[in-house]
């Protein structure tokens, strides 16, 4: 007859003083003994039943804990209840310090391509046209000094009659079309034309001594300016 209870088998069986063959075997035998009654069977002692309060202590829902963690905190209570966490102090900085990381980044990378891919400007030791304007002008002060040569000349004598007017006129229309296109825009051109003017003036003084002569006078030196392009609206005969 085996002198153990089941739950001395079972406690043997998990130290493992006896193998899983022999803990079968004297289990077999144990429930046919307990069956048949030659082994007592010791009742179990269980606890009382609660009373009503006690049981109604016991069912009603534990309060909620809100008692909180430093760091992450997580309530205890209702373990259905969301969990509430905390990130951690640096992990804005951590954020924005990558955002301008890629921020430089990208502008270093469109620098690096408008570099390579903007057009090379033309080098500074490539031919470059040589000027036109200076040789033109030269080229115009050479036609003008004809027209200037006979002004110049005109004015040093300083003489103003008929005749005189007369022979710079054919003097003048010498010159090619040109040449007195060139003349005419000189510094002594303007100054021919202010002499012109100033002896008109005169002579419109003087019409209070000879009235026919002055008008004359006058008309002739209208006549003049007009045939060598002077146009000066201030010579009206009155």
């Amino acid at each position: 007859m085996i002198n153990k209870t089941l739950s001395e088998l079972a406690e043997a069986y998990a130290n493992g003083d006896i193998d899983i063959t022999t803990y079968r075997k004297n289990r077999g035998e144990l429930l046919r003994e307990i069956v048949a009654g030659h082994v007592p069977v010791q009742p179990i002692d269980y606890l009382p039943p609660l009373e009503i309060e006690e049981e109604a202590a016991v069912t009603q829902p534990m309060a909620r804990d809100t008692t909180q963690f430093k760091g992450n905190s997580v309530p205890r209570g209702n373990l259905s209840d969301p969990i509430e966490t905390t990130l951690p102090p640096d992990y804005n900085k951590s954020y924005k310090m990558l955002y301008v990381g890629v921020s430089i980044l990208i502008v270093i990378l469109l620098i690096v391509a408008v570099v390579m891919f903007y057009p090379e400007p033309p080098s500074s030791h490539q031919a470059q046209p040589l000027p036109s304007a200076p040789v033109e002008e030269k080229l115009d002060e050479n036609l003008g000094k004809p027209g200037e040569a006979i002004i110049t000349d005109f004015l040093q004598q300083n003489v103003w009659d008929d005749n005189a007017l007369d022979a710079f006129l054919q003097q003048w229309n010498a010159l090619n079309y040109e040449q007195q296109i060139a003349a005419s825009g000189t510094k002594r051109m303007q100054r021919f034309s202010s002499e012109i003017y100033r002896r008109f003036q005169e002579e419109k003084a003087l019409m209070s001594i000879d009235t026919e002569k002055a008008l004359s006078r006058q008309q002739k030196l209208i006549d003049f300016a007009s045939e060598i392009g002077i146009l000066d609206t201030r010579m009206t005969i009155e």
